[in-house]
């Protein structure tokens, strides 16, 4: 394969990243979990050299996917249609209200592993169209806590450390980046958005 051949298939694969994610939810729409999940998720690996440094999934409940995942587990669960729609509408209303990701990380070190430790040697920010928003809560789950996270995203293994990471209510955003940064490395997943629909 030729130089210019190479180069372009390089250009072509690095300007393959994941779709853009539509915002709202249409009424009655059957949003399938698996699907969305995968829609709704990222990943990021950072080496330096041959040298794993941070390794990042990430999925944001937004809208769509708080719906989709609210909808799954009542069906697993076999409550009845009021409560499925109760718990539908529930998950919306928190989605809408907040900006909520789940991250599982882990590190070639595992004493950086510290997003919700004071003086932590990584931070994690949402750039929000350029914006740098500061979380409103990271928490740390426990082990069996993880243990049930596993049940709904199979990449939260046991390597991994989970973090629910609250930030504040979005507004209209076009392309919102998680970004986990520090000393060891810089992890940035992103989601470009469709707007098809309102902010709500």
């Amino acid at each position: 394969m030729g130089c210019a051949a190479l180069f372009t298939l390089i250009g072509a694969l690095s300007a393959c990243g994941p779709a853009p994610v539509k915002w709202s939810v249409a009424d009655g729409e059957a949003l399938p979990f698996e699907q969305t999940r995968a829609a709704f998720t990222r990943t990021a690996d950072v080496y330096e050299l041959t040298d794993g440094r941070l390794f990042a999934r990430a999925t944001w409940f937004s809208p769509r996917f708080a719906v989709a995942l609210a909808d799954w587990q009542a069906r697993r669960a076999g409550v009845d249609e009021a409560a499925r729609a109760g718990a539908v509408e529930a998950a919306l209303t928190k989605a809408r209200a907040e900006t909520w990701v789940f991250l599982a990380l882990t590190t070639g070190d595992p004493e950086w592993n510290d997003l919700d430790e004071p003086g932590n040697t990584l931070e994690v920010w949402l750039d929000v169209d350029g914006t740098r928003l500061a979380p409103v809560a990271v928490d740390r789950l426990s082990f069996d806590e993880m243990a049930d996270r596993r049940v709904v995203f199979p990449y939260a293994d046991a390597l991994t450390v989970g973090y629910d990471i609250v930030f504040p209510k979005l507004s209209d955003p076009k392309r919102i980046r998680l970004q986990v940064v520090g000393i060891p490395g810089r992890a940035e997943l992103t989601w470009d958005i469709d707007r098809g629909g309102s902010a709500e």
